[in-house]
């Protein structure tokens, strides 16, 4: 049987080394912002920011041009190609700016995409989006890959 003075340490070690990393977390260069984590934290903590659309749905809506698409690769990513019509929505770049970019109004359909289906990003994009007010953001469920797969239009350069 594990004595009361025991677990309270083991508590006490688990929540001071938690609040130490995150601590250092914030003053590293390179680490993660604050508010990306609490994102992340949101996202995460409940299914409602994932919300796939297959490749062949998506194209519907692109054929009909009843939906915004965002490529949430890196800038250079999508330089190589990237969904014909796509604009660049760079992850880091948004969350840090949101307001920055020239999005459409909140009642459009938003279809966000990744280069591969498990993108860990996709979820707290459709949390910010939805904080923003948006209600309709999707994201393509097996990536840009698929639509790839399906030979769907496509183009090259581009900012």
């Amino acid at each position: 049987m594990i004595h009361k003075k025991l677990l309270i340490r083991i508590i006490c070690i688990v929540f001071f080394s938690l609040f130490a990393g995150i601590v250092v977390n914030q003053i590293h260069p390179h680490g993660i912002p604050f508010r990306l984590l609490v994102l992340s934290f949101k996202a995460n903590s409940h299914q409602k920011g994932w919300n796939p659309i297959s490749a062949d749905s998506s194209y519907v809506y692109y054929l009909q041009n009843k939906a915004y698409f965002y490529d949430i690769r890196s800038q250079e990513q999508y330089s190589l190609d990237h969904l014909k019509g796509a604009r660049s929505l760079p992850f880091y770049e948004f969350i840090d700016h949101p307001d920055a970019f020239n999005l459409p109004e909140k009642e459009s359909i938003i279809i966000l995409y990744d280069f591969e289906q498990n993108s860990t990003k996709a979820p707290i994009m459709i949390q910010q989006f939805e904080n923003m007010g948006y209600q309709q953001v999707f994201f393509l469920r097996n990536g840009y890959v698929e639509w790839l797969e399906y030979g769907f239009p496509i183009e090259k350069g581009g900012r």
